[in-house]
């Protein structure tokens, strides 16, 4: 499989998830994507649990494809293959939270596992930096680092901040989106521009 071929899975992962998440959800009846977490629709007892898991392993393959394609296309250009690396943490992360269904103890730790793969757009953009002709790839997984931080504090805050946590109840979903956003968008845009390369 080429380095191209491989690339093009950050998109499919990213259309994967979107399409997926919205198309299972439909089968659980008072499901909110505006309210309620992602992991919910795979929850243990749900009507959806299979379907989910599927999807997400499905998306969780991608990505290792994905990464593999980023870390070639690196070394090929004598660059880092740290970015690549840390998108192996969002993989693993991913089968986790699949085999694991909310509210298994182990769901959590496995969900907070993926914050150190989100560290992957900032590391791309330290990285790769040397590469001009990579300047716009860089300049925008910097501007993705960023988002995944906001969209990350969105979420954790309210943890540590019971008056956000309170006022965030009806939009946690939607807090939880804005984080999927950020990675599946970069992973999105990764593949498409470096498919030029």
């Amino acid at each position: 499989m080429s380095v191209r071929t491989r690339l093009l899975s950050g998109p499919i992962a990213a259309v994967a998830f979107a399409l997926g998440t919205i198309g299972v959800a439909l089968f659980l009846p008072g499901y909110s994507h505006l309210r309620q977490d992602v992991s919910e629709i795979g929850a243990l007892g749900t009507p959806t649990r299979l379907a989910f898991a599927i999807l997400v392993y499905g998306v969780a393959a991608c990505l290792l494809v994905f990464a593999w394609g980023l870390r070639d296309l690196g070394l090929a250009r004598g660059l880092s293959p740290v970015p690549a690396h840390l998108i192996g943490f969002v993989v693993v992360s991913e089968i986790g939270i699949a085999t694991f269904a909310t509210p298994d103890p182990l769901h959590e730790p496995f969900g907070l596992l993926s914050l150190i793969g989100f560290q992957a757009p900032g590391m791309l953009a330290v990285m790769w930096r040397r590469d001009l002709s990579l300047k716009p790839l860089v300049d925008v997984s910097r501007i993705f680092f960023f988002a995944l931080w906001a969209a990350t504090a969105l979420i954790l805050v309210p943890g540590f901040w019971p008056p956000l946590a309170v006022a965030m109840i009806p939009v946690a979903g939607l807090a939880q989106r804005t984080l999927f956003l950020a990675w599946f968008g970069w992973c999105a845009y990764v593949g498409i521009s470096l498919r030029r390369v």
